[in-house]
């Protein structure tokens, strides 16, 4: 029973003010620059006798860590949700660098940059340098909804997309004691979607769900100009950066009481990763542009499988005997096809030939245990557990 009806609530309406600039001090919170701020906050909420309901939860709406919660709805009858946040994070304090193009995938040198096997030598490297903030903002939009109907039956679904957008460091080696760190672009995208449709009843409940899961990077490479004195083969270097990929996963979960002693529950999911994002040639060097790749894609398939009965059986054979059995069979099947690459080593040099190996396993655990009140302040257990991998 709710105790109130109608509207109610706090809002909160003012100013913030931060003294210096500091991006160690606006890391996660947003506050990196001096200067005034608005500060927004507030809880909303709204019940009547009809079930009806909205709840809003805002914080720091000013900031660029600003969150806000909305959910609205029936009582056992449905229910909407939305919902906001901004993270940043920043990965370096007052970072310098002499790469012009910062947030793009190609780097490059100002015109007048003077070529050195050490950076002592690189006479301009002072003159160059630039501001370089490595930071990142994270946005996550939530939305989803669940609905209750034929009495017993329910379906949920949640969507989430997370943004993650800015620079970071990237270390790539050169030759084989030079090195440059990198202001490498970030461009994430993750969509992820949620759904279940429940039943639950007097002696037991069942949910069917499916998990999607999505990555794109909308930087598939990165590419910079070699700071050092090199060959003219070895001007300019490129590394892949993270491959798009792909998960799902169907799964099926109960419970149900055979007697009002004997319980068994358990879960089964099924569930596939993929990733067949095109292929870089081994190399960017003009030399070894001959090199022939064995596919065009790693077509990367992994299948996973759980069978999970935990939940258990669970017996109370009198007042002070009770006993829970549990198993559960886990396999990951790795589907990816397996051929021969020749690595360039640093764009040198080829290296011996190599097959990529593709892992599997399967693994069995068991339980048993066996547990017995001898007295209000005693209580005896003991039990086995099996562990098997291949």
């Amino acid at each position: 029973c709710v105790g109130y009806t109608g509207w109610r609530g706090i809002l909160d309406f003012g100013l913030g003010y931060v003294s210096d600039d500091s991006l160690r001090f606006g890391d996660y919170r947003g506050l990196e620059e001096e200067g005034f701020y608005a500060a927004l906050d507030g809880d909303v909420h709204y019940r009547n006798l009809q079930g009806r309901y909205f709840d809003l939860y805002a914080r720091d709406l000013g900031y660029d860590s600003r969150q806000l919660t909305m959910r609205g709805g029936n009582q056992d009858r449905y229910e909407l949700r939305f919902g906001w946040q901004e993270i940043p994070r920043y990965r370096g304090y007052g970072t310098q660098t002499p790469f012009l193009g910062v947030g793009s995938d190609n780097l490059t040198l100002p015109t007048d940059w003077v070529y050195s096997s050490t950076t002592s030598g690189m006479t301009t490297l002072d003159s160059s340098l630039s501001a370089a903030f490595l930071k990142t903002q994270r946005k996550i939009l939530d939305a989803g909804g669940t609905v209750k109907f034929a009495r017993n039956w329910s379906f949920k679904a949640d969507f989430q997309q997370q943004k993650k957008d800015g620079t970071r460091a990237l270390g790539a080696g050169l030759y084989f004691n030079n090195s440059t760190i990198l202001p490498a672009a970030i461009d994430y995208t993750t969509n992820q979607l949620d759904m279940s449709l429940a039943w639950s009843g007097k002696r037991g409940q069942a949910q069917l769900g499916f998990i999607g899961s999505y990555f794109d990077n909308g930087k598939t490479s990165v590419t910079w100009a070699n700071p050092f004195t090199s060959m003219p083969e070895h001007q300019a270097f490129r590394a892949a950066m993270e491959p798009d990929n792909e998960f799902y996963q169907f799964n099926l979960s109960g419970a149900f009481a055979v007697t009002p002693r004997i319980h068994l529950s358990g879960r089964a999911t099924t569930g596939r990763l993929t990733q067949d994002d095109t292929f870089l040639p081994y190399t960017i060097n003009p030399r070894y542009s001959d090199l022939p790749l064995p596919r065009s894609s790693l077509d990367g398939k992994l299948d996973t499988s759980t069978y999970n009965l935990s939940g258990k059986l669970f017996a109370r054979l009198n007042h002070g005997f009770s006993f829970t059995a549990w198993a559960k069979l886990d396999e990951r099947d790795n589907k990816t096809p397996v051929d021969i690459y020749t690595q360039v080593s640093t764009d040198l040099f080829p290296t011996v030939n190599r097959y990529n190996r593709p892992y599997s396993y399967e693994r069995e655990q068991y339980s048993a245990d066996l547990r017995y009140r001898a007295h209000r302040v005693i209580r005896l257990s003991g039990g086995a557990v099996q562990n098997n991998m291949d």
